[in-house]
């Protein structure tokens, strides 16, 4: 069980880089690259800071090996994850951002599906299964946060990934 430990204790850093978007280029309601900015990393900042509580009841559960409970947070975290997405979604992107914005958003899905995976190994304690979801979120995480900055956002994609 200490290989869960030290498998799932980057997961953390990771969760705050996976952010996700989407965009509706012919929408009338089209905005500008600075507001598209501003608005996403408004999106972001919330989620961010609705997660640490949810960091420090996950960080609990692992100092406990309480891997039942931390697969309950991470199904949380995967939970806000869906809803900073859908946040990002509703947002009409400029068409020169389009493309980038929803790619943003498949990394953003893809991390969400890895983190039900991971909820699930934590509480089969399936170090095996934790590790693989571990490397795919982190993966994903280095692409979103690349597609972040080319996006021009500050709090979406912020920090750095686990290695």
């Amino acid at each position: 069980m200490k290989r869960i430990t030290i498998v799932v204790a980057g997961l953390l850093s990771v969760l705050l880089i996976a952010c996700g978007g989407g965009s509706d280029p012919e929408s009338s309601d089209t905005l500008t690259r600075a507001e598209l900015v501003k608005k996403g990393d408004a999106v972001c900042q919330k989620a961010n800071d609705d997660l640490t509580p949810l960091a420090a009841k996950y960080s609990a559960a692992l100092k406990k090996r309480d891997y039942e409970e931390a697969g309950n947070v991470v199904d949380q975290i995967a939970l806000m994850a869906g809803k900073r997405t859908e946040g990002l979604e509703s947002l009409d992107a400029p068409e020169e951002d389009a493309d980038a914005v929803d790619q943003y958003a498949d990394y953003s899905q893809q991390t969400e599906e890895l983190m039900q995976a991971m909820a699930d190994s934590l509480r089969e304690k399936d170090s095996n299964a934790i590790a693989e979801a571990t490397e795919g979120i982190n993966a994903i995480a280095i692409k979103a946060q690349k597609t972040a900055r080319e996006i021009g956002f500050e709090k979406c994609g912020a920090g750095t990934p686990a290695t």
